[in-house]
């Protein structure tokens, strides 16, 4: 064999290897959301039994619409937004809320996320404040705005959307129930 043909046999083999691990991470991203979101139910089967909003508190609606990427993207990466110093997962085709005191949140998403163990979110490039008033209901879509160089590495911002709107979109989507800080 020419050195040539090993050459180009290895770079062939570290092509289709690298293919093999992406299309593998979009796999675990699909396992990932369906252990996450399972069978909780859509808004429209559950609603009826959420709890009330908190007493002193107001609630933030967080979703992403139909079609979105799962919990872990095409490399692996954990999708994340963060409100204040709290990091949360999001995924496509999923809601969830959080009962927040009454203040002004700082939410980022595209890029958000903390390290094991660190104090300190890394901030998402996209930043918005949010105003949480007692008893009153916000609704706050995350848009994908698209991938970068390779599928996977999405760019988000988000919008917050009109009660009646945001009740439409987020009808047949599915719970993201155990939406615990990160």
């Amino acid at each position: 064999m020419t050195n040539w043909f090993k050459q180009s046999k290895r770079k062939f083999s570290i092509v289709v290897c690298l293919a093999l691990l992406i299309n593998l991470s979009g796999c675990a991203g699909v396992i990932m959301r369906s252990i996450e979101v399972g069978d909780n139910g859509t808004y429209d089967e559950i609603k009826n039994t959420l709890p009330q909003i908190a007493e002193g508190k107001g609630r933030l609606y967080v979703y992403l619409g139909e079609g979105g990427p799962d919990l872990v993207n095409t490399l692996g990466i954990l999708n994340y937004y963060s409100v204040d110093d709290k990091v949360y997962l999001f995924a496509g085709g999923a809601f969830s809320f959080l009962d927040l005191i009454p203040k002004t949140y700082l939410f980022s998403v595209d890029d958000a996320w903390r390290a094991v163990g660190a104090e300190k979110i890394h901030v998402g490039k996209f930043k918005l404040d949010l105003n949480i008033e007692s008893g009153k209901e916000l609704f706050l879509k995350i848009n994908m705005k698209g991938s970068t160089f390779m599928a996977g590495l999405n760019s988000y911002d988000a919008t917050l959307v009109d009660k009646e709107i945001a009740l439409s979109e987020i009808k047949g989507l599915k719970y993201l129930k155990d939406n615990s800080p990160r």
